[in-house]
């Protein structure tokens, strides 16, 4: 990624507070979807298996960043199956995540798994986009979705290209470029689809297709989060095809 990769915009506080509000919205929303209702956005999941990933996530994270952890953690943080109890769980991971993070210092060293300017630095934006993005899940789940905050948004576009471009292989690509370009907020980046990786330049002008629409649009549909109707749209759209095939959030 051109430019200082992991930079961003917003502050670690910054990004903590868009963790314990987007964190506290989507509480708020599985708490009244029953659980048994699909999240369109992930193909098989329902309500429940929704809040079982996102608590284990966050729970994964506040670990390695209290324990000062050296290597990838496994996974396996099972919440409680009676609704209820889940919704509590989850509402008590997500806040002992941003506690962690909020007592925690950049001078700290543990694992993360992309560039940023410190380790903490990693976890409070990769944790504040992630439940960001399924906050949105829980909210088309219950039909009622709602946009992100357009600078939050671009930063999240931002994040998750970054991480997208460490482990995604575009076969289907062959070279080409799709250029996102935000409306209402600074933010533009021009993706080259390979099969060895993405490879995203910032603020880069032009590309095979490119798309123009509010930092929000794009966040959802960087991440699969919905389609490219009713935005602008140039070139050639079939990228986009082959973007929702290979980019998987």
């Amino acid at each position: 990624m051109s430019g200082s990769p992991g930079a961003s915009t917003l502050t670690v506080a910054e990004h903590i507070e868009i963790l314990e509000a987007e964190g506290r919205r989507f509480g708020d929303v599985v708490a009244r979807t029953p659980f048994d209702a699909a999240v369109p956005s992930c193909p098989g999941w329902q309500v429940d298996r929704l809040i079982h990933h996102l608590g284990d996530v966050q729970r994964w994270a506040a670990m390695i960043v209290r324990d000062r952890v050296q290597e990838r953690l496994r996974r396996d943080f099972e919440g409680p199956s009676d609704p209820a109890a889940l919704v509590a769980w989850y509402l008590e991971g997500v806040g002992q995540l941003v506690d962690v993070l909020r007592a925690a210092s950049p001078e700290d060293e543990f694992w993360s798994f992309a560039p940023a300017p410190t380790p903490l630095a990693f976890w409070a934006r990769r944790q504040a986009h992630e439940t960001a993005v399924h906050r949105l899940d829980a909210e088309q789940a219950a039909g009622s979705p709602t946009p992100f905050a357009a600078r939050a948004a671009a930063d999240g576009v931002d994040e998750w290209l970054l991480v997208a471009s460490r482990r995604v292989r575009v076969p289907d690509g062959r070279g080409r470029t799709v250029n996102f370009a935000a409306t209402d907020t600074a933010g533009a980046w021009r993706v080259e689809l390979r099969d060895d990786g993405l490879r995203v330049e910032r603020d880069v002008a032009g590309g095979d297709c490119e798309l123009r629409a509010s930092a929000s649009d794009l966040l959802a549909l960087v991440t699969n989060r919905r389609d490219e109707a009713g935005l602008d749209v140039s070139g050639d759209a079939g990228l986009l095809e082959i973007w929702r095939r290979s980019v998987r959030f």
